[in-house]
């Protein structure tokens, strides 16, 4: 069971980056940036951006 596990699997057949990117990450589209992770850093998601904004304003 373990094994099986481990296995490596396909991540493109099990998650759909392009619906995440549109939904996302639509800045980076509509800028034309792409972003390279060199560092591991993190993104953060446009509703994420939102909701903080919306925690700071009330």
């Amino acid at each position: 069971m373990l094994a099986r596990a481990m296995e490596p699997s396909d991540a493109t057949d099990a998650f759909d980056f392009a619906t995440l990117r549109a939904s996302k990450c639509m800045r980076f589209d509509s800028a034309s940036i792409a972003y390279l992770d060199y560092a591991a850093s993190a993104l953060f998601g446009t509703s994420q951006a939102r909701a903080h904004g919306d925690r700071l304003e009330h």
